[in-house]
């Protein structure tokens, strides 16, 4: 992954980021304090997909504000114009608390104004009574576009026809 530059994620974002000495994003509001990043994946593809992370630090009740929300989206956009590269989200479940994370994140990006430049596929697979949410985005001008799709498409069915 192409280095992301913090000039720019900090000039379109309303809270200051800072880079943390793991390469991680942070960045805080008067009650949270929130860590932001990307991981390589090889799930679907063995290159080209990074699975992105959002962690309350405090863990401490979520502020949900707009300028959290606008953060997020400058240090994405950020991701995206450095990175011919696909996003992976999967909702933590440590907590019962996936599928409000999953609402959460597909609100954001119905609610995000650049949301046509890209593709969000949303999946839920139930294993052993537990849900598990994944979404992955990915830029429309991305060159592996559909081989990224197919991959995603291709392991989710693969995964849900094994679990039933």
């Amino acid at each position: 992954m192409k280095q992301l530059s913090l000039t720019s994620i900090n000039s379109k974002a309303p809270l200051e980021v800072s880079l943390t000495p793991s390469g991680t994003f942070s960045f805080g509001t008067e009650k949270n304090n929130y860590i932001v990043g990307f991981v390589e994946d090889q799930t679907i593809l063995d290159e080209g997909v990074y699975q992105f992370f959002i962690e309350n630090v405090d863990n401490t009740k979520n502020t949900l504000s707009t300028k959290v929300f606008q953060t997020i989206v400058a240090i994405i956009e950020e991701f995206f114009e450095a990175n011919d590269s696909a996003m992976l989200y999967i909702c933590d479940v440590s907590d019962g608390k996936q599928s409000a994370r999953d609402r959460l994140f597909a609100m954001w990006f119905n609610s995000y104004e650049g949301k046509f430049n890209y593709t969000l596929s949303r999946v839920s697979i139930q294993i052993d009574g537990i849900d598990y949410y994944a979404s992955l985005l990915i830029s429309n001008l991305n060159p592996s576009y559909a081989e990224v799709l197919f991959a995603f498409n291709a392991f989710v069915s693969g995964f849900a026809s094994k679990v039933e």
